[in-house]
């Protein structure tokens, strides 16, 4: 019986621990905004890379939350440290992708103080 309740609550806390990408705010580096100092063209092509990068880690993302739901599912089934370790492995880009927003709020205020 305490394994059944260890493993509810670890799956339980498991649910919350991979957020869709839509759910993450940007993270906007502190300091001047190193993107104004560019020429429009670059501004541009660097806004249209980190678009692109951020599709793909959005997707990598999406993807991992999908697997932790369906992990959840069987959470009840499984041994929780089995889950654990394995969410764990699966590699979570919640950083990365609010670093990318944030990088990406800098090249649209770029692209503005350019009047590109």
């Amino acid at each position: 019986m305490r394994e059944i309740i260890t493993a509810i609550l670890v799956v339980c806390a498991l649910a919350g621990c991979v957020q869709r990408p839509d759910n993450i705010l940007p993270e906007t580096p502190d300091g001047p905004n190193p993107h104004t100092e560019l020429q429009c063209g670059e501004i541009i092509r660097r806004g249209i890379s980190l678009e692109e990068e951020l599709a793909t880690t959005s997707e990598e993302q999406n993807n991992l939350a999908n697997r932790v739901t369906y992990i959840n599912g069987l959470g009840i089934i499984l041994s929780p440290f089995f889950i654990a370790a394995w969410v764990v492995s699966l590699g979570d880009q919640s950083k990365k992708i609010a670093s990318l927003k944030g990088e990406i709020e800098q090249i649209e205020e770029a692209k503005s103080a350019r009047s590109c």
